[in-house]
């Protein structure tokens, strides 16, 4: 018996060309909602980015790539922070190249190059604008003056909490390197401009198990739902994979079912699908 459905946004939930949820699918989410089934958020956006998708009616929020899994009123359930030396690491690379770096806590962002259009770019991508942004934005100071990472610097960076880095390195050479400097965290592209850094014990996979485990539930009584190469994991570990019809080719390659477009009714036909009796 399918119990709980977790779904990615941005290209799941949320048009990346319109910006907004489609009414068949906020309609369909209700519907099966109503019927018991949980509903979950399972995506790599900050609880910080969420302005545009808060006003859905869900069970529980797992963002941050599953580092960071809460209540819908914003209490935790999981949090996971990443290992101080690479998130010092990730910011000391971006500061030698030149380019802007993100690490994402619970309620702020703290920001190499704060003021750079690539930031704002972060929020657009998900049809946020920097107002949309709740919570604070910190410039984050030079953890590695002069080349060095000192015991106080690296205690100072744990103290922030962060569990999650979205750097704009480019594929190849420049993510190959900040990588190498961060033995004990992963990447996960879902589009080509930025990574999503979190810690190796994380992922979306993770963050399902542990968010259905708080509700009792099993992870092969989930549906996941996602479009992005970054969700792999998280429909490895469900029940039932469900892929988006603008998904990647390498998350449709591991999918149960491919529906539409989320842009063509995606989510209400992947519903109808597996809830036909509410349908």
């Amino acid at each position: 018996m399918l119990k709980a459905i977790f779904f990615d946004i941005d290209g799941t939930l949320i048009s990346l060309r319109a910006h907004v949820m489609p009414e068949s699918a906020r309609a369909a989410i209700s519907r099966v909602r109503a019927a018991g089934v949980r509903t979950f958020i399972c995506t790599s956006r900050s609880s910080q980015f969420l302005k545009n998708v808060m006003s859905m009616e869900m069970d529980g929020i797992v963002t941050l790539a599953g580092s960071h899994c809460q209540t819908m009123d914003l209490v935790d359930i999981h949090c996971q922070p990443m290992d101080p030396r690479d998130v010092a690491e990730a910011f000391a690379y971006s500061r030698k190249i030149g380019k802007p770096v993100v690490g994402m806590a619970s309620d702020t962002l703290y920001v190499h190059m704060p003021d750079h259009p690539l930031v704002d770019y972060l929020f657009e991508v998900g049809g946020l604008s920097r107002k949309d942004i709740t919570g604070n934005i910190v410039e984050m100071p030079d953890v590695a003056p002069g080349g060095v990472l000192s015991e106080e610097t690296l205690n100072y960076v744990e103290s922030l909490g962060i569990m999650q880095v979205t750097g704009f390195f480019e594929p190849g050479e420049e993510e190959d390197r900040v990588l190498s400097l961060m033995p004990h965290s992963h990447s996960e592209r879902w589009i080509d401009t930025f990574i999503d850094i979190a810690g190796n014990d994380g992922g979306k996979g993770f963050g399902l198990r542990t968010m259905a485990a708080h509700f009792g539930i099993l992870p092969e009584e989930c549906i996941a739902v996602g479009d992005g190469k970054n969700d792999i994991l998280m429909l490895k570990e469900a029940g039932v994979a469900v892929a988006m019809g603008n998904a990647a080719p390498e998350l449709k390659a591991v999918a149960d079912f491919v529906t539409a477009d989320v842009d063509e009714d995606g989510i209400f036909l992947a519903l109808k699908r597996y809830f036909p009796d509410l349908f």
